[in-house]
């Protein structure tokens, strides 16, 4: 009993340890923000390139202090057939006749193949600095996720443990991915802007960012504030 009672008091001081570094960790990444605003406003108002360096001396630290935690989703078995398919959007709600037609034609191959474009557009999603790729594989993961998962429920052939599990990780993550991209896509395209030598330069290179935005709204309608706010922002800025 003794050493059950010792060990939960660890579990809450480790807890306690984690809260404040993840405290601190957001405290200095708000200051980082707060600088990076001020040399872009000077740089502005200056054009003086010093503020420039300083915007991006301190976007850095910002990016790594206040990004999202990646989710990996859990390794799986390696592709064993050849079949090369985009996954069907299926629904959690699927009546039998569904089910029943997916036990009889998803085959083995098309499950590990899905296995594979789950791992690797997910992982796409979450390197890409390109809305194109980021909006387009991100909802490729996410349609896969759902048809593995009606895969599960039909009793379908082929499907391993802890598939489930990877899947919810990936739809679970979706919004907080789409955030922490347009966090950092804004940090990055305003301030390679502000790196260019004339106002009208920094114009079009802001623009042409609202514009790639504007083709993308609806992909991000799930965050709809932080879209707005970057959209918002961004306008702010241009000069």
């Amino acid at each position: 009993m003794r050493f059950v009672k010792v060990k939960k008091e660890q579990e809450r001081e480790g807890e306690k340890v984690k809260k404040l570094g993840r405290f601190l960790k957001a405290f200095f990444g708000v200051v980082c923000v707060i600088y990076v605003a001020v040399f872009i406003w000077l740089a502005v108002d200056t054009h003086k390139a010093e503020m420039v360096l300083g915007a991006v001396l301190f976007a850095v630290p910002t990016y790594f202090l206040l990004r999202k935690k990646k989710v990996k989703p859990e390794p799986q078995s390696p592709t064993a057939g050849a079949v090369r398919r985009e996954a069907s959007q299926y629904t959690p709600d699927a009546p039998e006749e569904t089910l029943r037609d997916m036990r009889m034609y998803y085959t083995k191959e098309q499950i590990e193949n899905d296995v594979r474009i789950l791992s690797e557009s997910f992982k796409l999603a979450q390197q890409t600095a390109n809305i194109d790729t980021f909006t387009s594989r991100l909802a490729l993961a996410q349609r896969t996720a759902l048809t593995l998962l009606q895969a599960e429920k039909a009793g379908c052939k082929g499907i391993l443990p802890g598939t489930s599990k990877t899947c919810d990780q990936v739809l679970s993550s979706v919004k907080d991915l789409k955030i922490a991209f347009l966090e950092n896509s804004y940090i990055k395209e305003t301030t390679e802007a502000m790196l260019l030598k004339t106002p009208s330069g920094q114009r079009k290179r802001m623009e042409a960012y609202l514009a790639k935005l504007e083709a993308h709204k609806t992909d991000f309608l799930d965050v709809a504030d932080t879209y707005d706010k970057v959209v918002r922002d961004t306008k702010v800025l241009m000069p």
